[in-house]
């Protein structure tokens, strides 16, 4: 095999796993869980978790601009906010998704396997160029916070407002 040919292949593997700290990947996720129709406690975390990080990290990336190591052109605002590299709303996504699922089946060998796929995601958003270390900690650190306002709602509507 060529070195082209392996070179080729990877860059294809790296863009593949990019993909599950996507908007797409996790609306899919939502979508599954509500055709199963019995993850009611679980569709709302993440709904409201990717509202949350959507109003969050667009609120940093309208007050904070910071390039991407690949920088993107911009002409307006929405183009702007795109091209602003931190934090990460893939890495955010991804440990959020880690997090939420993570907690739900309490198991080591799925947090094992939700924690590597995290660390893939946030390493093909590093090789990709379209962020650095600091993006990566950042949308990792916004994704775990996230996962903790939602929990924290959670249990407030649960205890408190009696809505299960």
């Amino acid at each position: 095999m060529s070195k082209q040919v392996i070179h080729s292949f990877i860059e294809s593997v790296i863009r593949d796993i990019t993909t599950f700290g996507g908007f797409p990947f996790f609306g899919a996720v939502i979508l599954f869980l509500l055709l199963l129709g019995q993850q009611n406690a679980t569709v709302f975390q993440l709904v409201v978790g990717i509202i949350f990080i959507m109003a969050i990290a667009i609120l940093i990336r309208s007050i904070y601009f910071k390039s991407r190591p690949k920088s993107l052109p911009y002409n307006n605002w929405l183009e702007k906010i795109e091209a602003s590299s931190f934090p990460s709303i893939h890495a955010t996504r991804v440990w959020f998704l880690a997090f939420v699922f993570g907690n739900y089946f309490q198991n080591i060998a799925i947090w094992a396997l939700l924690a590597i796929s995290a660390v893939a995601v946030c390493y093909s958003r590093l090789h990709m160029k379209r962020h650095d270390l600091w993006d990566l900690v950042g949308g990792t650190v916004l994704g775990i916070v996230t996962f903790k306002i939602v929990e924290f709602i959670q249990l407030f509507l649960e205890v408190w407002a009696g809505i299960p």
